[in-house]
C-alpha cells in the first residue's frame, strides 16, 4: 500500500514538473504530451491499486505471502 501511495505521488509530480508540453517548442508538443499522459495514466493505475490495498478479492484463490 505504501509503495503504490508513493509512485503515484512520484508519477503525479514528474508529469506535472517534467513534462511541461504547454512550455515548449510546437514541434516537440505531440512528444511531451504524450509523456505527460503516459505518466496519468500509470498514476491511475497506482491509485486503483491503493484504493483496493487490504480487501479481500473475490476470485482470488487465496494462495499468497500473506
Amino acid at each position: 500500500m505504501l509503495a503504490a501511495g508513493a509512485l503515484a505521488t512520484f508519477l503525479v509530480g514528474s508529469a506535472l514538473t517534467m513534462h511541461d508540453f504547454w512550455a515548449v517548442p510546437e514541434d516537440q508538443q505531440q512528444d511531451e504530451m504524450t509523456q505527460f499522459l503516459k505518466n496519468v495514466a500509470m498514476a491511475g493505475g497506482a491509485f486503483a491499486l491503493l484504493a483496493v490495498a487490504g480487501t479481500n478479492w473475490p476470485y482470488s484463490l487465496g494462495v499468497g505471502l500473506f
